[in-house]
């Protein structure tokens, strides 16, 4: 799980059949004592849900709201009041709420999707910046009322990308893009009228806690050299001694006699 050292207590993760995804460190990031970012493994058309735990010496004297983005378009920002902060099992989003329909109370799924990438299709207005990370935006809030009369909370629209020119990824090797499925029933949730705590002089909400998740299939993060490939192991059996010149018997026994630390098995870099 993520944490910060300035914010100490709070914690999140991306989870994916209530199992946190494996989280590997952004060696990129900035040093930030209010912010980190983590790359996730992640598998196409899997359901997610966003986890946050608060626990001392975190303050549980005041509301913190959490604003949801999912590459680069907030879906949801819930809110958790100071009395119910420090919920052992902590909290789980596992999709947009919405209350604007004919079935009334919906959530929308949070999901991963393939991102299509071309190789000779021309370049896309779209914007993909943001593409392949979910932030997570923690903010006190000052003293919250609640409504008596739930006002409207729109259901959220997020298009899919159609296929993308292999040019506007390379580099940050983005494998996925983060979906909302289609709404689904679900129970009522209460509303609440609440203001940030804190503001800059423009009136912009400031965070306390930022947290980045970038998403990348596997091979993405062994491309990235975010993690490392594995090793393929070959046993000297499976070595044909007779069609092998002399420099390469040469080496081979040299690690046989143990003049390698792997005088077992011979380990080979496997090709990207």
């Amino acid at each position: 799980m993520a944490v910060l050292p300035r914010v100490p207590g709070l914690s999140a993760s991306i989870l994916v059949k209530d199992t946190p995804l494996n989280e590997h460190d952004d060696k990129g990031c900035p040093v930030n004592l209010t912010t980190t970012a983590k790359f996730v493994e992640v598998t196409s058309g899997t359901e997610f849900e966003v986890w946050y735990r608060f626990s001392p010496p975190f303050p549980f004297d005041r509301p913190v709201s959490v604003k949801i983005v999912l590459d680069g378009k907030v879906v949801d920002e819930p809110l958790i009041l100071a009395s119910q902060l420090g919920k052992a099992k902590g909290h789980v989003c596992s999709g947009a709420v919405s209350n604007d329909t004919e079935d009334g109370w919906c959530e929308q799924a949070f999901v991963f999707a393939d991102l299509e990438i071309g190789e000779s299709i021309p370049e896309v207005p779209t914007q993909l910046d943001s593409v392949g990370t979910i932030t997570l935006q923690f903010f006190f809030l000052n003293p919250v009322l609640k409504h008596t009369r739930n006002p409207k909370l729109v259901k959220k629209v997020m298009q899919l990308k159609d296929e993308v020119p292999e040019k506007a990824v390379k580099g940050d090797a983005i494998t996925h893009q983060a979906g909302i499925k289609d709404p689904e029933m679900t129970s009522s949730v209460d509303v609440y009228d609440a203001k940030y705590a804190d503001q800059d002089r423009a009136g912009n909400e400031i965070p306390f806690a930022t947290f980045h998740f970038h998403y990348r299939s596997l091979e993405a993060l062994y491309q990235l050299d975010v993690v490392e490939r594995p090793r393929e192991v070959h046993h000297l059996e499976e070595f044909d001694i007779d069609s092998m010149d002399a420099e390469s018997l040469r080496d081979l026994f040299r690690k046989t006699l143990g003049r390698d630390k792997n005088n077992v098995s011979l380990y080979m870099q496997s090709s990207p």
